[in-house]
């Protein structure tokens, strides 16, 4: 599926793939029903799938342990952050560029290439193009807009430069398949990044006394968390569509 073939159509055996996934809706597309942080599973043969949670450090931790369980390229999974106004949620971006600060980390052409190809063949769109690592959670569009302009990246997400970094490190390909969650547009509503900790992580518990303490502001946040809630779900929808060419 994934689109690797020798010469004369004969199948190569594949590298063994390992994913990493930050949140569990993310896994889930994957085929992972209950998914646990830190544990690999094997959806299918050669086909390895690792919860990290939120961060390039605990992306990077799970890379690590992918690697040592036998993965020989690594792939960063997931949704992201639109950064250009004309990525409209659901819409899939194949990385060839992971942009750090001053550092740009190319990535593998002929991986980029197969991806794309495998996603065409299955009647999908993606763009190719650079993705930016956001150190927190980016809320507000006047930020996103600056860091697209800045560095010329199409969305932006927490983990890829963990995966990249880990992959690097180890001298292994990697690859980044993204589908947009928030647009460009979209200013995230207030009780989302104060439900969440430090390492971005969801608290349901600071969400409601978030919710309880400001009243008045009920119908503006339920009304951006619908909306955020309809642009994630057609994120995954990508995602879902997207997953059988990860597969062997």
């Amino acid at each position: 599926m994934n689109g690797f073939e020798q010469g004369g159509g004969t199948r190569a055996r594949l590298p063994i793939l390992g994913v990493v996934a930050a949140w569990p809706g993310e896994a889930r597309c994957l085929g992972l029903r209950r998914p646990t942080r830190g544990q690999i599973r094997e959806v299918a043969s050669g086909l390895l799938v690792v919860l990290s949670g939120s961060g390039a450090a605990a992306a990077e931790q799970a890379s690590r342990r992918l690697l040592e369980g036998g993965a020989e390229r690594l792939l960063s999974w997931g949704v992201g952050g639109g950064l250009q106004p004309d990525w409209r949620p659901g819409e899939l971006l194949v990385s060839d560029l992971l942009v750090h600060d001053e550092r740009r980390w190319p990535l593998d052409g002929d991986w980029v290439r197969a991806l794309c190809a495998c996603l065409r063949r299955r009647g999908l769109s993606a763009r190719v193009g650079a993705l930016w690592h956001a150190s927190s959670l980016m809320s507000n569009p006047d930020v996103k807009r600056r860091a697209g302009r800045s560095s010329g990246a199409a969305l932006a997400d927490m983990e890829s430069l963990g995966v990249v970094r880990a992959a690097a490190a180890a001298g292994r390909p990697a690859a980044i398949l993204r589908a947009v969650a928030d647009p460009l547009e979209l200013a995230l509503p207030d009780c989302v990044p104060g439900a969440m900790d430090e390492n971005t992580d969801w608290h349901w518990g600071r969400f409601g006394r978030g919710m309880l303490a400001r009243p008045l502001a009920w119908p503006a946040q339920w009304h951006g968390l619908a909306v955020l809630a309809g642009c994630y779900w057609r994120a995954l929808r990508g995602l879902r569509r997207a997953a059988p060419c990860l597969r062997p």
